[in-house]
């Protein structure tokens, strides 16, 4: 923070337009003798003295006589300028350690204190000056930016948030509250301790659905009418199997907040709890097995295995799945939380016709599969397979099957690769052998060729006599 007098001269100098050149200290002999030789008789005296506070009269809405008489009446201003004149003391009260951290950037200007460029406000025009400021109503980000630069005094962040947090216009017009953590109901400690229920709309049929917390059992019932009483029969049903939960939770549909569904959960002494309006975070349970349950059926409706079954057949077979199935989150299957044990499934694992790969034993050191197809069912676990080459039938049992799509495909692959490596080398032994019988007609062809269109001439010898060269015999 610059002190008073390097601010009033930075504003003082703004209003002028500089072109700064650069000149040699040999050749600069004006500027060295004005700095060595100055001259008694020209003295250049200043007036009139300027301070930063006037220039900051015209940016401020309100009149700076009212803010010396204020800043003179307030208590806490009055002590700060008396120690920012006598020296501040050791310790000082709460109220003014504000002040005393900022003891060596606050000054009195015009009797008016000014913390570097911004003007200290009494408290008696804190309020005037937030009522202006927010008068356009542009926020509270903005306001703080704006007041910073001009204003100061301790707490203002803290007032400018309460004063528009207090602003009825700001608040009706404001944007949606940050979303709250969300958080989790308390733990279930039996079965039927806490249920959630909801309904589903699926195929142009209503239904109810049931989640209990503790063991993730869901129930599906038909709701031919939505009404309290149709209702109410349906988890009578639930009921007489399971018996009756400790509390119901569920939205604000009209059939829950009937008077006579109250009612009902009151004569079972069951806790009954239902969502704030338009928020279904909280009836989070009932909304996920309502939409596990309408993804898991149109799934089954899109299969066109299930062209002929019954919407009603679809749902109780993923009824019976869901519920014999472990929990990501127990870790357990409904059914086992539920009863202390699994429930029994029917479980096809062949059927004649399908397409499996059965386990060759001629090697059984060496891991090999054949492709077949299921030629007869011989009981739950037995079956014969009619192999694909070769027309042998062998008997098999299931764990001796793999399921078309679920073969590990790595023997396989072993013996397709060895295959193709020796069908690989047959063709490039055939494409050389090509090879080699083209370039030997070729040469042929060009051998000929040479012998048609090129007449070699006969080698020409001397008739003359040749004698032996005369050597010396030393």
């Amino acid at each position: 923070m610059a002190s008073g007098r390097i601010q009033r001269w930075a504003l003082y100098l703004s209003e002028f337009d500089y072109q700064v050149v650069h000149i040699k200290g040999n050749d600069n002999k004006v500027a060295d003798g004005l700095s060595r030789l100055p001259d008694k008789d020209y003295v250049l005296i200043q007036t009139k003295e300027v301070n930063y506070v006037d220039f900051m009269e015209n940016t401020m809405p309100i009149d700076y006589e009212i803010l010396r008489v204020e800043t003179k009446k307030d208590k806490e201003f009055s002590l700060v300028i008396k120690f920012l004149n006598e020296g501040w003391p050791i310790k000082v009260s709460e109220e003014l350690k504000p002040y005393a951290i900022r003891k060596e950037e606050i000054c009195v200007d015009k009797d008016i204190l000014m913390w570097g460029y911004r003007i200290l406000i009494p408290k008696v025009l804190r309020k005037d000056l937030l009522k202006e400021v927010h008068s356009t109503h542009m926020g509270m980000s903005k306001m703080k930016t704006l007041c910073r630069s001009y204003m100061w005094w301790p707490g203002l962040d803290k007032d400018i948030e309460k004063w528009v947090q207090s602003c009825d216009a700001c608040l009706q017009s404001r944007s949606e509250p940050i979303l709250a953590e969300p958080k989790k109901w308390e733990k279930a400690s039996c079965p039927m301790d806490r249920i959630h229920i909801d309904f589903l709309y699926l195929q142009g049929k209503n239904y109810l659905i049931m989640t209990d917390i503790f063991t993730k059992w869901p129930e599906v019932a038909e709701m031919k009418i939505l009404n309290s009483g149709s209702v109410i029969e349906k988890l009578r049903e639930i009921f007489a199997r399971f018996g009756l939960p400790n509390k119901i939770v569920s939205d604000n549909g009209p059939q829950f907040r009937s008077e006579e569904f109250i009612q009902f959960c009151k004569n079972n002494m069951i806790r009954f709890v239902t969502s704030p309006p338009y928020h279904p975070a909280t009836n989070g349970s009932a909304e996920n097995a309502v939409k596990s349950l309408k993804n898991g059926i149109l799934k089954a409706v899109k299969d066109k295995i299930n062209k002929n079954v019954s919407l009603n057949t679809l749902i109780q077979r993923y009824l019976l799945t869901y519920r014999n199935t472990p929990h990501w989150i127990t870790g357990e299957s409904p059914s086992y939380r539920m009863f202390g044990r699994k429930i029994k499934t029917r479980k096809i694992y062949f059927k004649e016709g399908d397409i499996v790969y059965a386990r060759v034993y001629s090697n059984p050191n060496k891991k090999e599969w054949k492709k077949g197809t299921v030629e007869e069912v011989l009981g739950d676990r037995i079956y014969l397979v009619r192999l694909e080459k070769g027309n042998v039938i062998w008997r098999r049992h299931v764990d001796q099957l793999i399921e078309v799509g679920k073969i590990n495909e790595k023997s396989y692959e072993i013996e397709e690769n060895e295959k193709g490596e020796e069908q690989t080398e047959l063709e490039e032994k055939k494409i050389n052998e090509v090879k080699e019988e083209a370039i030997d007609k070729k040469k042929y062809e060009i051998n000929e060729s040479l012998e048609k269109e090129v007449e070699v001439p006969l080698p020409k010898r001397s008739k003359r006599k040749r004698k032996k060269p005369d050597r010396l015999n030393i």
